[in-house]
């Protein structure tokens, strides 16, 4: 039976390929547009990293379950992220059920209040290279307590505390699109 348990396992995760096993974070994630993430440590259900939108930009970003902002910095310029309440965790969330969040989000000169919603659409697998990882499809928006700011979707990995996908609509102060952005990763180590 276990035999037959770890083959199924090795087969779901795509045999031969260099997959990461349950429960590692990887310490790189190279995307299909050449942003990087990399310098990954986990600590818990807290994630650190930094990201390369392009190569000559570098954010550092601290999230805890992977999607909860807690910290970061751009540029030298930092935030930190005071929550009200506990953050569920993505992966106890009722598929349909949009969940409210809100937090201060603090600069060395300001306070702004902060919210976001989180909505679990569905559970889905994603391939990633030759490796297929179970993610919960999320539907999340990101602004103030009165303006949407940022609306997308995330393929969060809860076994890795990896976003492996992204699809992002960016609106201005009048709810109008600025821009849209997507992302997936196509490999990680």
């Amino acid at each position: 039976m276990r035999t037959l348990a770890a083959a199924l396992c090795a087969l779901a995760t795509g045999a031969g390929a260099d997959c990461l096993p349950p429960g590692k974070t990887p310490a790189k994630v190279t995307f299909a547009d050449g942003a990087v993430i990399d310098g990954i440590t986990r600590q818990g259900n807290t994630l650190r990293y930094q990201s390369h939108p392009q190569p000559d930009q570098t954010t550092e970003m601290q999230a805890l379950w992977g999607i909860y902002p807690m910290q970061s910095s751009f540029n030298g310029n930092a935030v930190r992220y005071d929550w009200q309440g506990a953050l569920p965790d993505p992966a106890s969330l009722t598929p349909g059920r949009e969940v409210q969040l809100f937090a201060q989000q603090v600069t060395p000169a300001t306070a702004t209040a902060y919210a976001m919603t989180v909505r679990l659409l569905g559970h889905e697998t994603m391939v990633v290279g030759e490796c297929h990882y179970p993610v919960l499809h999320l539907a999340v928006t990101m602004g103030t307590p009165t303006a949407v700011r940022a609306e997308g979707e995330r393929w969060l990995d809860p076994e890795h505390l990896v976003i492996w996908a992204t699809k992002t609509r960016i609106l201005d102060k009048n709810g109008n699109l600025e821009r849209e952005l997507s992302s997936q990763a196509v490999a990680a180590e």
